[in-house]
């Protein structure tokens, strides 16, 4: 994944947590797992409920209209992340907040070097 689509991906997933009912802390991390990176945003928001949660992905679905959502940000995320051969998983708990976690391939020096 581009440099610049990676900065889009998480810049939207971040927006997202942040808008999370006000959200008082988002925490984000990242780790290697074998010849996989997973970077992870989570949030202390309100959280999704499960019919929510199983819609979050698909185009124009939207909780934040009145907000100025237009219901493309996770959707966008979830092409680019696919589109580099990744993974990006939602898990959310109402009253306790969320967790986006994006897999995509490692590359080493010489890999982006030749890319």
């Amino acid at each position: 994944m581009s440099p610049s689509r990676l900065c889009q991906v998480l810049l939207n997933v971040l927006v997202n947590a942040a808008r999370d009912g006000e959200a008082a802390q988002v925490h984000v991390s990242a780790r290697t797992l074998g010849d996989r990176v997973a970077i992870e945003v989570e949030d202390d928001g309100v959280g999704m409920s499960a019919d929510v949660l199983e819609r979050a992905f698909d185009p124009f679905f939207t909780t934040n209209r009145d907000r100025g959502g237009t219901g493309m940000g996770l959707s966008v995320c979830k092409s680019l992340v696919e589109d580099a051969q990744g993974i990006i998983t939602l898990e959310s708990t109402p009253g306790r907040g969320t967790r986006v976690t994006i897999w995509l391939q490692a590359h080493s020096h010489e890999q982006r070097a030749t890319a």
